[in-house]
């Protein structure tokens, strides 16, 4: 909540406050624009020269899958949803990051880097199936799924440990406790084999995930959303 007396977006005082940053961050945003947009065309042209020397059909890769497929446009809608969340928490707080770096508050721009890095980690993953069986590159390297999740609950803890006293410094830290929670009884679920429908394994595993995506995204919009009053109130970091 906002604290009593702590000025609104539209006040003068918060305008003083944020705008220098904003207007400091534009030719950043521009490179980055800029940066973005020649990705773009090398992924295009990559594609194509791929679908071309690699006998893979071109649609196979430029269309969405449903249309491709000939299948209903609400297969993988679960699962959409939580890349779309995973894709937003990213945004947050990589933009909260560079707002907070600008402000010379290292340590809490860096937790939201990391966080953003993390989330932009697990879009990928849910994007293209980084630890399912069905992805091509895994079944190249020969990483189990085991490893993969390993190594997601090494940065996790790697996250925990760093940056615990900001966690803990914040009212919402119970939001980030229940996400870790469902994250692991979704993990639990699809590592172990239950004793019970395939059906109800889908529904516990994915809809633990959802929930723990949600609460994560929930998190961190909170966290950003506060950005500007608690930069406002707290001295630099040097």
């Amino acid at each position: 909540m906002r604290p009593k007396n702590q000025p609104l977006p539209h006040d003068p005082s918060f305008s003083s406050e944020i705008r220098p940053r904003l207007i400091k961050l534009k030719s950043f945003y521009l490179l980055i624009g800029l940066i973005l947009t020649l990705l773009v065309c090398v992924l295009v042209a990559s594609t194509y020269i791929s679908a071309t020397h690699q006998n893979i059909s071109l649609p196979a890769l430029m269309r969405d899958p449903s249309i491709y497929a000939g299948l209903p446009p609400y297969i993988g809608l679960i699962s959409n949803l939580g890349v779309l969340l995973w894709c937003s928490t990213t945004t947050l707080c990589l933009f909260g990051s560079l707002l907070l770096k600008e402000s010379s508050q290292k340590t809490k721009s860096s937790f939201l880097l990391y966080g953003g890095l993390f989330s932009m980690l697990l879009t990928f993953d849910d994007l293209f199936l980084l630890h399912e069986n069905s992805f091509w590159l895994r079944g190249l390297l020969s990483i189990p799924e085991k490893f993969i999740f390993l190594a997601y609950g090494m940065l996790l803890i790697l996250f925990l440990i760093r940056f615990w006293r900001i966690i803990f410094n914040t009212k919402e830290w119970r939001m980030l406790t229940f996400s870790l929670m469902l994250f692991s009884a979704s993990i639990s679920v699809d590592l172990l084999n239950m004793p019970i429908p395939y059906s109800e394994t889908i529904l516990v595993e994915d809809g633990c995930k959802l929930f723990g995506i949600f609460f994560w995204f929930s998190y961190y919009l909170s966290i950003c959303w506060e950005i500007p009053y608690r930069s406002s109130q707290q001295p630099t970091e040097h």
